[in-house]
Parts: C-alpha cells; structure tokens; sequence
C-alpha cells in the first residue's frame, strides 16, 4: 500500500491543487464516488514524484464508507463497480487561463477477488494537480470525510477550506452550481438541498461552519456571500481509528480488525451462545433488535457491528454480580433483541441528546436572528425611501414637524432651537423618530403596502427568537 500522507493529527490528509478545488464536477459522481476519490488522495504521498497504482483492500473501503458488516463481499462489489465506474466516466473540468482539462478520476481499476485487494490508478491527466505541490493548494484531514452526507457538502467543504483563514468567500450561484455538480434549476431547491445540508454536515462533523448571505439584483439571488468560521465539530468523528488502521502498512494494524473479532467471537460463545445462534446475529446485525424505532439510535450510538456486541458484552459482565452463571447467554441475547444499555450509557445518550438539541436550538437562533436583522434592515430601507418622499413635500413636513414637537411636554429635551426644522429633521436622532411616527400616523396609506408585506414576518421572527431564547434560557 502506499505510503499514507499524513499531518493533521496524524490523519491521512487530502492535498489538492487549488484549481482541482475549483473544478467543476459532473452531478452524476455520487457520494461514494466522491468519498473514493478523497480517500485515494489521500494515499499519495508527499515524496510521490509520479502517480502510481494505488492498492486498497476491499474491507477496509467497506469500513470507510460505513457499510453494514453483514454486507457479503459480492454484493458489495457489485456496488463498488458501479462507483468506480462513475469515477471512469463522469467528467471534471479544470478550468485554465487558456483552455481546460477534462479529465476522468479514474483511468483503470482492477478488482481481485483472490487478495480482496483493489488496485486504482488515477487518471495521468491530473498529476499536475497532486504531485509535487509547492503552493496554491488544500489540504485538510481525511476524518471529515465519511460522516459528511452527501457529494455536496464535500465540495463545499474544499471550497470553503480554501479560504478559511481569510474567514469568507462570495460565489455566483450559478459558478457554485457547477462546482459541487448540482443541476438544481430553482434556488429554492439548491438552497434547501445543497446550501442548508451543508451548513448542518459542516457543523456537526468537520472544523468549519459557516453562515450565509444571500445578495440579490432585483429579487433573484445571484451571489451567495459565505463567513467562514473554525469549528469544533459537534460529534467526536467515529472513523479516526479507522483511518489509521486503513492507512497503515505493518501487518499488526492490518490485522488488528480480525483479532479483535476473534476475541469478541470467543466471548460470546463463552457465555453459552450456540455458534448457529451467533451467525444469526452476525447475518441480521442490528435488525436482530426486536423494535424498529431502537436499530437506527444503535447503528448511530455504536457505528458498527462489534462495538454494538461489545456494548452488549460490558452489559452482561456488569449483571454478573446479579446473575452468577444464571444464563448469562441469554440474557446477552435479550439485551441484543431489546438494544439495552446501562444506566450510565443511558444517562449518557439523553444528556448527547439533550446537548444535541441545545446546539440545534443554537443554531438555529443564530441564524433566525441574522434573518431578523436582514429583515428588519430591508423594512427600515423601504420605510425610510417613503419618508425621504413625504418630507420633500413642505407643506407636510412642516405640520409633522409641528405637531410631533408640541405634543412633547418638554420639547426642548428632543428638539433643539438653534436648528431649523429641517436641519433638526436630518441630524437624525429621536426627533426624526418623531416626526416619521407623525407622518406614518397622518398618511398611513403610503405605508399600508410595505407594512402589510413585512410585519407578519418580523413578527413571526421575532417570536420564534423569544421562544428559542426562553428554551435556552437566554435573557430576550
């Protein structure tokens, strides 16, 4: 296997030109495909003067992408050469100052059945893009990787990493599109399926997040400007120590992953489990749970088969004290078909959840008050265009003005006699707020359309950020 390019806490690290960040990518190259890719990229080392072939085992991209160990071989296969043949076929344009390089990922792969080994080579075409690079490259920690839930929120994740130390980045909505491989032909459906799952992916599993703005001309969006910020992910990312095991070349780490089964194994029949019994378990995994609503939780708490039968076998070695050598076995099988956990494990899942729930409702008040203020600055802009017309008219301003100051019991306080009224009107300040309350009340006709089409929803956001603030305890 190649030697692995590592840094970022000694994680395998994806190196990248920053022309091939840039690169437009086909929006048939699927999630797996994208993920592949990283992963191979990740193998090529610093040192690497010319790209060579690049030797995976099979278990170890089933690990990575997180496919159910119950999974045969075969049929996984399968569905591998269908990704490898999308990173055959579906085209990357890198974009020149003259010209292009359309290229494919992949130039060959060869799947041998014998060693479960994989053997890739990487399109020549893109050397110049991954070896040898001295500047203007990406490199960011291959651990991000398998937990981000779509090709899009990798993409936008290199596009973002490039520019994290300047801390923002403004792209046409259009150029994003072609970038991530996204052939959304509505905003609407782009920003909810590209935009909004990234900036929850990023979040939750990687060191940035970011916020957004949306610049428009006219009504349409045609910019997105994006501020960049460090992160520390929500969730501690399960696949690191699957990343050095897959990356590493001495044969102890290689096989490490049997061993351990091995000793799982030998456990689980040691409290009496029949061997037909155990190969139910391992052929069902967590469909062996008896509750359809407990398996996804588990998958998700355990990420895997054996650290879900390890759980279960701590379960068990805890109610010895209880059980004696009273069916230990079957009491293993019932924790399995009812997913139990310990008290601890449990209090720990509610507080995750409850500090899961706590971050949601943080961000989501964020960007609810980000909302609020974009708004309320465009009602302000449409609202101040009406009285900067009003007061043009003389006969108008002076009556406003004259009856905002004498219905102050002290007018001094806020209306200063060394001006005139309209040099008191433009200074700004709490007079001009008087004198526009005065027209709003005296003409309220020229604000009904704009107060129609705003209030209902500053009103809406404004709710919805006391609620979130009550819900955090935050002072409103």
């Amino acid at each position: 296997m190649a030697k692995k390019n590592t840094s970022k806490g000694n994680f395998p690290v994806v190196t990248q030109a920053n022309q091939l960040v840039e690169a437009h990518y086909s929006p048939g190259l699927t999630t797996r495909a994208h993920k592949i890719a990283r992963m191979l990229v990740s193998l090529i080392s610093p040192d690497d003067k010319e790209l060579k072939f690049y030797k995976v085992k099979v278990d170890f991209i089933k690990r990575f992408l997180g496919q159910s160990e119950s999974t045969t071989w075969g049929s996984f296969v399968e569905e591998m050469k269908m990704v490898f043949k999308k990173l055959s076929s579906e085209p990357i344009v890198i974009n020149r100052e003259k010209g292009a390089v359309i290229a494919h990922f992949l130039a060959g792969v060869d799947i041998d059945p014998v060693s479960g080994y994989v053997t890739f080579e990487i399109s020549g075409l893109l050397k110049p893009y991954l070896i040898e690079l001295k500047n203007n490259f990406t490199s960011y920690s291959l651990a991000y990787i398998p937990a981000l839930r779509s090709s899009y929120s990798i993409r936008v994740y290199e596009l973002l990493s490039q520019y994290k130390k300047i801390g923002f980045r403004v792209m046409e909505v259009d150029e994003l599109q072609r970038k991530v491989g996204s052939n959304y032909t509505l905003y609407g459906d782009f920003k909810r399926t590209v935009i909004n799952v990234a900036q929850r992916d990023l979040e939750k599993h990687t060191d940035i997040s970011f916020e957004f703005e949306e610049l428009k001309v006219g009504k349409k969006v045609t910019r997105i400007k994006f501020y960049i910020y460090p992160n520390k992910p929500q969730e501690q990312n399960k696949p690191n120590q699957l990343l050095l095991d897959l990356f590493d070349n001495s044969e102890k780490n290689a096989k490490a992953p049997n061993a351990i089964a091995d000793q799982v194994r030998e456990s689980i029949l040691k409290l009496g489990i029949a061997e037909e019994v155990l190969q139910e378990i391992l052929r069902l995994g967590f469909d062996f749970i008896e509750a359809d609503d407990k398996r996804a939780p588990a998958n998700e708490r355990c990420n895997n088969l054996e650290a879900w039968l390890i759980e279960k076998l701590i379960l068990v070695e805890k109610k010895k004290a209880v059980l004696g050598n009273d069916n230990p076995g079957g009491y293993f099988v019932n924790a399995l078909k009812g997913d139990w956990v310990s008290r601890s494990a449990s209090s720990e899942i509610k507080n995750k959840q409850v500090q899961k729930e706590t971050q949601d409702k943080k961000r989501q008040l964020k960007v609810l008050e980000q909302q609020l203020k974009e708004l309320q600055k465009q009602y302000d802009r449409e609202m101040g265009t009406i009285y900067a017309r009003m007061v043009e008219d003389e006969a108008i301003f002076k009556t406003c003005y004259t009856e905002a100051r004498n219905e102050q019991s002290k007018p001094g306080l806020f209306f200063d006699d060394l001006f005139t009224p309209r040099e008191q009107y433009e200074k700004g300040g709490f007079a001009t707020t008087l004198v526009n309350d005065k027209i709003k009340e005296k003409y309220p006709d020229e604000f009904k359309e704009v107060i129609a089409r705003y209030h209902p929803k500053l009103h809406e956001f404004k709710e919805g950020v006391k609620v979130l603030k009550k819900e955090l305890g935050v002072s409103y």
